[in-house]
């Protein structure tokens, strides 16, 4: 068998974006905000409940405690509501590296489709992620004033060595949502599974295509962040291109599903 080399996989992504890049990004800016909105509440019940706690007098110790919890509480939260959308931006991202029709839309598939399985996959993928940033909320819980530079610097070293962690951990069962989607008859057990079985061989492979991301993901950062919304779809789109090259390496039908994938347009 023989499967495509990152710039090939990198290639094609370039490609099949071509006419698709505003979809992509207006999805990537979607969840996003999506997110943002969710989060809007918590912080205003956090706030409110904080100065209620203050009015009534209680102890400095409390108030922190109340405030650490329901923090994490809602980091927790956030984490599963954000894993909750990837159903649906690979959905979408899957649609575009096929060729499909594909409908802005799709983001919000996985609220909607699968939902039992999704959120067992989320919850694992969310739990995994809130153990690997346990440090970085814990600093940034102790050394709340990013207005410092050596706190901000640390907090965000600290952030993207967290994410490293996580990536690194996740591999095995980084197929999972593509996974669930081409084998809908599967349990969420069963997708774990087999993305474990296919990532076993595959898994270098898949570090390299994440570490040839760096170069541009370095200088996303310098653009002060504007150059993400460019690089996020370009990482997603080859990410579903090389499912389907894992998948079907030499282009014949797939013929190792147990039923109808949902991209059947």
């Amino acid at each position: 068998m023989q499967y495509k080399t990152n710039s090939e996989l990198k290639n094609n992504a370039r490609i099949k974006l071509t006419g698709n890049y505003g979809t992509a990004i207006l999805a990537t800016i979607i969840v996003t905000i999506s997110i943002w909105v969710i989060q809007f509440p918590f912080l205003i019940v956090n706030n409110a409940v904080s100065m209620i706690m203050a009015s009534l007098h209680l102890s400095e110790e409390l108030i922190t405690g109340f405030e650490n919890i329901f923090t994490y509480a809602t980091n927790f939260f956030l984490s599963f509501i954000g894993a909750m959308f990837n159903l649906g931006t690979s959905l979408l991202f899957l649609e575009i590296a096929s060729g499909k029709r594909h409908n802005i839309s799709d983001v919000f598939f996985g609220f909607k489709w699968q939902v039992p399985k999704n959120v067992r996959l989320s919850l694992i993928l969310t739990v995994i992620n809130w153990i690997c940033m346990i440090p970085y909320y814990t600093y940034t819980q102790v050394n709340p004033n990013f207005l410092n530079p050596e706190i901000a610097l640390k907090s965000a070293l600290l952030l993207s060595v967290c994410n490293i962690v996580y990536i690194l951990v996740t591999i095995p069962i980084s197929q999972v949502y593509f996974l669930l989607l081409d084998f809908p008859n599967k349990d969420a057990k069963e997708v774990l599974t087999l993305s474990i079985e296919k990532m076993k061989i595959h898994s270098f492979r898949y570090i390299k295509l994440l570490l040839s991301f760096i170069p541009m993901g370095i200088l996303a950062v310098l653009s002060c962040g504007i150059g993400i919304i460019w690089l996020v779809p370009y990482m997603n789109v080859t990410k579903a291109l090389f499912f389907l090259d894992m998948m079907n390496p030499d282009n014949k039908s797939a013929s190792e599903s147990d039923a109808e994938p949902v991209l059947t347009n």
